[in-house]
């Protein structure tokens, strides 16, 4: 799994980041699939994070653990400073 064609979408909230991004992933019947993205990164008053995701294009995979792995590479790429 990777991102890439990472845009920043200019906001006007400093505590919300968002973001258009093309998903690699690799599907165990279909091979390699690529599906276009747009996701935020929220912080609360707290300094916690939340991450929102929607999936552009229709996928052929449970939805739910279909976010639940993008949603821990997109916060693994934050940690990591790819996403500024």
């Amino acid at each position: 799994r990777e991102l890439t064609d990472i845009t920043r979408i200019e906001n006007n909230l400093h505590y919300i980041r968002r973001y258009d991004a093309v998903l690699h992933f690799t599907m165990p019947h279909s091979g390699d699939i690529a599906t276009e993205i747009r996701f935020s990164i929220e912080h609360d008053a707290m300094g916690r994070t939340k991450v929102f995701i929607d999936f552009l294009n229709p996928i052929d995979y449970p939805l739910i653990p279909a976010r639940k792995k993008v949603t821990e590479l997109i916060e693994k790429y934050d940690k990591d400073g790819v996403l500024n």
